[in-house]
């Protein structure tokens, strides 16, 4: 989905400042009880030790976890660096061939960024334009904004709404920051049929040039189970 992650990753940043602003009042009062405090608590705030998501956030669920790591990703498929240790958003990305995942990654927003950086600009117009122009896209905050349900929010193919159940072959992508997903935009859920039709969006450079990042990060399975433009473009 075309959507900025630095918009996304102000509002997380945000999110978690207002927590830890919480957390220091309420240590600083004494003989502290959330009955009696006449502070205003953020939502989903739980009075524990340990750190707890906001509205818009939650733990990852499992269909985002790591077949390879049997867990959450740790790091970044490009750079390394380690997810709980950067200060930035991260993608991932799972392809799905009925109930088998065929083929996963974790991409970290700078690492995403660069990449798509080296589309051709043609490519970038042509995938923006069709994300503006479409109103399923366009219209899953305002439908899904409630919710904090992953399965309602990959019911459906993003681009087309054709149901999930009557979907044999898909992606799904969310957005995470730490140990937490993000919600909206992410997660999705595009079918294949849509996934194809993307890709006919993109430039033969921009078509090289994805085809070798698939490539140039994956030997042997799951890259042979897969052809690179089976895999949709970061966007």
């Amino acid at each position: 989905m075309l959507v900025s992650l630095a918009t996304i990753r102000a509002r997380i940043v945000f999110r978690f400042r207002e927590l830890n602003q919480f957390k220091k009042k309420k240590r600083s009062q004494r003989n502290y009880s959330p009955d009696r405090s006449s502070e205003s608590v953020p939502k989903n705030v739980v009075f524990s030790n340990s750190p707890q998501p906001f509205f818009g956030m939650s733990e990852i669920p499992k269909i985002f976890h790591s077949l390879e790591y049997d867990g959450p990703f740790k790091s970044c498929l490009t750079c390394d660096r380690q997810f709980e240790k950067i200060d930035e958003p991260y993608i991932i990305n799972k392809v799905f061939q009925g109930p088998e995942c065929v083929f996963e990654f974790a991409i970290c927003q700078t690492c995403r960024e660069e990449t798509i950086e080296s589309f051709s600009e043609e490519s970038k117009t042509r995938l923006r334009k069709m994300a503006e122009e479409n109103p399923i896209l366009q219209k899953r905050s305002e439908r899904f904004t409630d919710s904090e349900d992953h399965e309602e929010w990959t019911s459906e193919c993003a681009h087309c709404a054709a149901p999930a159940s009557e979907i044999e072959n898909f992606t799904t992508e969310c957005l995470s920051f730490g140990g937490y997903m993000v919600y909206d935009p992410y997660p999705i859920l595009v079918c294949d049929s849509c996934i194809e039709k993307n890709q006919k969006l993109l430039s033969k450079a921009t078509q090289d040039q994805w085809n070798k990042f698939i490539l140039d990060n994956f030997e042997g399975p799951p890259a042979d189970a897969l052809k690179p433009d089976k895999v949709p473009v970061l966007v």
